[in-house]
């Protein structure tokens, strides 16, 4: 599909985002439990890509896979690897897309990709980043990244960061789920299982805290658990609303549209 005039640009951009939970987790890929790296089945990388590579970074391209990042007929670049500036541990995913002469330097992130899928309508493409942190630090972080195609150039919309235990806590076996809800107890606990258990508490909330429910849990006393990723209410500035994710008994949350 050709590219998206920029008059509804704005039009489609909101649309991903009002809808970006419902699509992303109405779905049978479960992201808290996918740590596997992206398997690239894209085109390999061609002669005149590789030598736009070379010349301009001056390294090995193993760690460059090529993609069609904005559906036009240049292959472009993604870099999944170590961190390009020595000390850093981790992973790092940096994109470029190339204009026919040189490679445009798109965004960089932190981790890795595991899973880049279609929009609707060809607008554009969905990339999930998982950031497994380092130094054995269990809280790992997922980033929704959208590229979409406009008449001018490619527009980023970068989701807030979803922050969860992955080593200490119980994650959902599956995403089937997509409720909203809010918080109708005056202090609320989220939690890494789904135990009343004072030691596994994450984040307390207040009456009238929001968040979406993805999955559903019941107890062996009947209580029903839901893991949710909650609105940010604490850290939050004007461009980094981090969310919690954790088990909270659904008993005093209540649905909403």
């Amino acid at each position: 599909m050709s590219n998206i005039p920029i008059r509804y640009f704005i039009f489609f951009a909101l649309t991903i985002l009002l809808s970006s939970w419902s699509t992303s987790f109405a779905q049978s890929f479960n992201p808290f439990k996918q740590t596997d790296d992206y398997n690239w089945l894209d085109p390999k990388l061609d002669y005149r890509a590789k030598k736009l590579l070379e010349n301009e970074k001056g390294v090995n391209y193993e760690n460059y896979h090529p993609y069609y990042i904005n559906n036009d007929t240049l292959v472009d670049l993604i870099y999944e690897g170590g961190y390009t500036k020595s000390g850093l541990e981790g992973n790092q995913v940096i994109m470029y897309l190339n204009n026919g002469d040189s490679l445009d330097h798109l965004i960089t992130l932190s981790g890795k990709i595991t899973m880049i899928k279609e929009l609707d309508l060809g607008i554009g493409k969905e990339v999930i980043i998982l950031d497994e942190s380092c130094c054995a630090d269990p809280i790992y972080n997922i980033t929704y990244l959208y590229l979409i195609n406009s008449s001018e150039k490619i527009k980023i919309i970068k989701s807030d960061r979803i922050q969860y235990n992955y080593e200490e806590g119980l994650l959902p076996d599956s995403i089937h789920l997509n409720q909203k809800f809010i918080v109708t107890k005056s202090t609320y606990n989220l939690r890494t299982i789904p135990s009343l258990d004072d030691s596994d508490i994450i984040m307390e909330y207040q009456k009238g805290d929001k968040g979406i429910a993805v999955n559903s849990k019941v107890d062996k006393t009947g209580r029903v658990w839901w893991f949710v990723i909650m609105d940010c209410t604490i850290g939050c500035t004007e461009n980094e609303n981090p969310k919690l994710a954790g088990w909270m008994s659904s008993r005093y949350l209540k649905k909403i549209n």
